[in-house]
């Protein structure tokens, strides 16, 4: 299988996990570098950094800390989203944990649906993964 072909992985609670098929239709993620690094590729600016977390760190600082626009803090380190065709949804970290497959319909960045986040997530600015269960 090749690497683009790769499923995106989302570990959900019971909660969130039980809601898709019942008109959940998107996920939620943190705007931090594990998921920046995850789903989105950046090509460097020409100075390049020391360490490979330099970039994922700076993105972060500059939406949260500099409150730029997160669509002008993606052009200034141009990066643009991965292509993801599908993604597993898996509910915890069992050993014999269900899964759902889901389309990726689309990643962007902005505020969640509140009936579909936790309540410490509301209006706070993250990245958006439409979905569509297969």
């Amino acid at each position: 299988m090749k690497k683009k072909d790769l499923p995106l992985k989302l570990v959900l609670k019971k909660k969130w996990f039980d809601m898709y098929g019942n008109g959940k239709l998107e996920d939620y993620r943190e705007i931090k570098p594990y998921w920046i690094t995850r789903l989105l590729e950046c090509n460097l600016p020409e100075e390049k950094p020391r360490e490979n977390s330099v970039v994922p760190d700076n993105i972060v600082y500059d939406i949260f800390e500099n409150g730029y626009w997160a669509d002008d803090v993606l052009k200034a380190y141009r990066c643009q989203f991965k292509t993801f065709k599908w993604a597993e949804l898996i509910m915890g970290y069992r050993k014999n944990r269900p899964m759902k497959l889901a389309f990726v319909k689309e990643i962007k960045i902005g505020k969640p649906n509140p009936e579909w986040c936790e309540p410490e997530d509301v209006g706070k600015i993250l990245f958006i993964i439409k979905l569509e269960l297969l």
